[in-house]
Order: C-alpha cells, then sequence, then structure tokens
C-alpha cells in the first residue's frame, strides 16, 4: 500500500507534465513529472478501448505538455506507479494552480 500523511492512498489525480511517453503494443507508458518527483503512468489498450477517441488519446498527448491523469496507485516489483482510468491535457493553467492549493490544503488538513 502507498501511504501518504499516514494514510493509504488508492486512487488519485495527478497534474504535471509529460516528460515520456513510451508506446508499447498493450499499453503507453506516460511518464508524468508533478514537480516532486517523476512517476509512470500506465493506459492498457485493450480491444474495447482500441476505438477512435483511445487513438486520438495517443494521438494528441505528446512530452512536454502538461496533463491530469486519473488512476489507481499500484506496486510492482518494489516501484510505485499509476494504473490510469484517464488522461488529459491541461489548457487552462489555472487547473495546475488550483490543483496545487488542492493539495497544500489537504496535507495541512490531514498532518493537524
Amino acid at each position: 500500500a502507498f501511504m501518504l500523511d499516514g494514510r493509504e492512498i488508492v486512487k488519485v489525480w495527478i497534474y504535471g507534465r509529460v516528460v515520456k511517453v513510451d508506446v508499447k503494443p498493450v499499453q503507453v507508458v506516460y511518464t508524468i513529472d508533478d514537480g516532486t518527483g517523476v512517476i509512470d503512468c500506465s493506459v492498457w489498450i485493450n480491444e474495447q478501448q482500441d476505438n477512435a477517441a483511445a487513438q486520438e488519446q495517443r494521438e494528441n498527448i505528446k512530452e512536454n505538455m502538461y496533463v491530469k491523469v486519473f488512476g489507481q496507485v499500484k506496486t510492482f516489483q518494489n516501484k510505485t506507479t499509476v494504473a490510469s482510468f484517464a488522461i488529459r491535457q491541461v489548457t487552462d493553467s489555472n487547473e495546475l494552480v488550483h490543483h496545487f492549493l488542492e493539495v497544500i490544503a489537504s496535507h495541512l488538513h490531514a498532518t493537524k
């Protein structure tokens, strides 16, 4: 289990910059830098998901782009990753600022 501020973290929102895109036959791995470190976020490709929207996502998410990732924290072979349910480009920088303020408020609340 991944612990943060004494709490188990399962599902997360991650905002950050894509530093690497690795397209594989069954998954796309986006390496995201959120300012505190980097983490690999995997989007699995299956037959049901291999539609126009999934193809568009694979083509439109590029390196150096800011994205929002929603997924589940996983640990495999001592490496923490995120199994991503959704990833999309951040088009409004205010969304990044809002997220960072939410993270600060959550941390302060959890450590009171």
